[in-house]
């Protein structure tokens, strides 16, 4: 083998002479990359002394020693062993193969090398050796990883300014290789954590540190990063609490508010003085600091316009309390007026409403009367007050007043009087007064809700007069509409009488012509008799169809034979009004549930009505059919007289309504509760052509009620 030659810049195995010798020594002495020459066996040939910095083995020892026993030497100081060994043997079982990467040491600090290897040729072209050159690309590889953790900072988006702190906090930490990294903002003379990213220690546990006691402080009055890198090397800093604890390692920039001053500081404590700092690093924490600052500054503008919409929420929540005060007060009031009909009892209950509301301690109700120079009611007491129209200002109609020489202001106790002053037209001048210690709110809210409690109480007072108005008008009217119903009784009760009375003359003057010495036939005269009986009869009918209808049991009905006894009766008025009456019922009618009875009452007040219709038209056909409509039995009675106005149409049933000037009223009226006590109604309508028609419906089976 050929001797070794050494010198202070490279070492050196004899391979070849003349100037390539002389080339390849200047090369290794004037480059600033490691550099390392080795044969096709691995071997080391020849290297530099820059080569045996980067892997802490001498130049001369790399050349000196076997494959073997360098690659023992350089192995604890590569990252990651396997794939190194791995890229040798791929190198050397490929030997024209280029090799172009990094190549990562674990030493106290990272280093990072960048690796490049080609094969060496003789002037006839064989490969005769491997040239590796490695340069240190740890500061270049430092700003690419501070640009893109800067580029990842200036990516985190969160509605919460908190949630991008504490990610900014977790990528400061990982960059520098996950020491402990702290927001802290100053609080007096406190440094308190806002937030803390790293291992688990007594930084992790505790909430703060004194001001003095910090490396903050320096960044805090400097105004700009601060760095030390071993507070050991440095008495300064022997006294601060972090470097007595072994954090002897600190680097921290300022964070600043919407004006520039610093608030606090973020910064990455730990005790590995060995691991040197850049200023790529410091860089780096001043840029972190400035988006921690504006996170900050947004987090306050957040917490401001929080506190904003909180207070403003909580003026709504007593704006809301105060309002649904308001408005219990108001509907208390308003039931005041059926509970208290006095005038001055119920000014004594709304006074005591109006106390306590909308914080006012005391109130008074007071009203001047026309003409009155004094305003009486109630003022914080249970007694009437009264009070001078000169104790208030004039032309004004809301206020506050604080002359402590005011009567009210003393009877109530008050400082601060809000008033309002009120003229109803019904009542007069009415004054509502609040009083309570100290100035009432200015807002406009407050304001609303004083004039509605006002307005409130005169609506009430105007009411109590119109409502007391109204009584004694409805007690008058009652009054007259009772004499009036009385007259109207004695009336009809005069003219049913009158008329009675005509009938019966009239019926017994025929029987006196009947029962004279000279009078006709016998047999004719007694007809005639009996004919003037049944008058008598069916008039006797009608009156007691005006009376209260007897609490009959029912029992089944067939109208068939009930209709023709009603017309057997009626065959007199019938052929003296020359009405020719029609029965058409249908067969297999069923009967129905009633008072037989009440039932010719209604049939015959029905008839009587149709031939007194016709009267007027000289006589007609009055047609009544009977049918079964579903569960119920239709009785039509349809006559072909003038017919029933249209405007008496409505009300035609009720007492008193009569469409004939001599008419009672009554009639028609009892006809309609005859069908409603057996569960039925009645109908009228006019017919098509002339004449009108009433309709009774009667249930099969009855659903029968004694009529009231």
């Amino acid at each position: 083998m050929a001797a070794l030659e050494t010198h202070d810049d490279f070492a050196f195995r004899p391979l070849v002479a003349g100037d390539t010798e002389s080339m390849l020594r200047a090369v290794l002495r004037a480059s600033e990359e490691g550099m390392l020459l080795t044969d096709l066996e691995h071997q080391s040939l020849a290297c530099n002394r820059r080569f045996g910095e980067i892997f802490g083995v001498p130049a001369e020892d790399v050349v000196k020693c076997g494959v073997g026993e360098l690659r023992r030497r350089v192995l604890p100081i590569i990252a990651d062993p396997a794939a190194w060994l791995a890229s040798l043997e791929d190198v050397y079982n490929e030997p024209r193969k280029i090799l172009h990467d990094d190549l990562v040491l674990k030493r106290e600090e990272r280093v990072v090398l960048r690796r490049y290897s080609a094969p060496v040729t003789d002037p006839g072209g064989q490969i005769v050796g491997r040239l590796w050159t490695f340069r240190d690309i740890t500061e270049e590889r430092r700003q690419l990883d501070v640009h893109r953790v800067l580029g990842e900072i200036s990516s985190f988006q969160d509605p919460d300014p908190n949630v991008v702190c504490h990610r900014i906090l977790e990528a400061v930490s990982e960059f520098f290789d996950g020491t402990t990294a702290i927001l802290s903002i100053r609080q007096g003379d406190m440094m308190v954590f806002r937030g803390v990213v790293g291992p688990k220690s007594v930084l992790t546990r505790i909430t703060g540190n004194r001001v003095r006691d910090s490396y903050c402080q320096y960044a805090i009055r400097d105004m700009k990063p601060f760095l030390v890198q071993d507070a050991k090397a440095s008495g300064e800093f022997t006294r601060i609490r972090p470097a007595r604890a072994g954090y002897t390692r600190y680097l921290g920039a300022p964070v600043l508010d919407e004006t520039g001053s610093p608030i606090g500081t973020i910064c990455l404590l730990d005790g590995r003085t060995n691991c040197t700092l850049g200023e790529s690093d410091v860089q780096l924490m001043s840029l972190v600091a400035m988006r921690i600052s504006s996170e900050l500054i947004r987090d306050r503008f957040i917490r401001e316009r929080l506190a904003e919409k909180d207070e403003e929420l909580r003026r709504q929540q007593d704006d809301l309390v105060a309002t649904h005060s308001v408005f219990e007060a108001m509907n208390a009031a308003f039931a005041l007026l059926a509970e208290h009909p006095q005038t001055d009892d119920l000014l004594r209950e709304q006074t005591r409403l109006l106390a306590g509301l909308l914080a006012y301690d005391g109130a008074a109700v007071l009203v001047r009367r026309r003409g009155s120079k004094q305003f009486q009611g109630y003022a914080g007491t249970s007694r009437p007050s009264a009070f001078t129209a000169e104790s208030f200002p004039a032309g004004r109609d809301s206020g506050v007043l604080t002359d402590p020489s005011l009567p009210l202001l003393r009877r109530l106790r008050a400082t601060h009087l809000a008033y309002c002053l009120r003229m109803e037209e019904e009542v007069g001048e009415i004054l509502i007064a609040l009083g309570r210690t100290g100035p009432p709110p200015q807002d406009e809210r407050h304001r609303v809700h004083v004039e509605a409690l006002a307005d409130q109480v005169c609506l009430l007072l105007s009411t109590h007069v119109l409502q007391n108005e109204l009584l004694r008008a409805n007690a008058e009217l009652g009054d007259a509409h009772n004499e009036l119903l009385r007259k109207e009784k004695l009336s009809v009760a005069g003219t049913l009488a009158a008329s009675t009375a005509h009938d019966i003359r009239n019926i017994t003057a025929s029987l006196a012509l009947l029962t004279a010495p000279d009078a006709c036939d016998p047999t004719v005269a007694i007809a005639s008799v009996r004919e003037q009986l049944a008058r008598f009869n069916v008039l006797a009918l009608r009156l007691l169809s005006y009376t209260k209808p007897r609490l009959l049991e029912p029992r089944p009905v067939e109208l068939e034979s009930v209709i023709s006894g009603v017309l057997s009766l009626t065959s007199a008025q019938l052929r003296v009004g020359r009405v020719r009456a029609e029965t058409r019922i249908a067969k297999g009618v069923p009967s129905v549930s009633g008072d037989p009875h009440q039932l010719e009452h209604l049939f015959v007040n029905l008839i009587l009505n149709a031939v007194q219709a016709m009267d007027a038209t000289g006589g007609g056909t009055l047609t009544i059919s009977v049918v079964r409509v579903a569960e119920s039995v239709r009785i039509r009675f349809a006559d072909d007289g003038p017919g029933i106005p249209r405007d008496s149409l409505e009300g035609l049933f009720e007492p008193f309504r009569s469409t004939r000037a001599n008419g009672f009223g009554l009639g028609l009226y009892s006809c309609r509760r005859i069908a409603e006590a057996h569960g039925g109604t009645i109908s009228a309508a006019r017919n098509p052509v002339r004449g009108s028609t009433f309709t009774v419906m009667l249930p099969i089976g009855g659903s029968w009620t004694p009529a009231s």
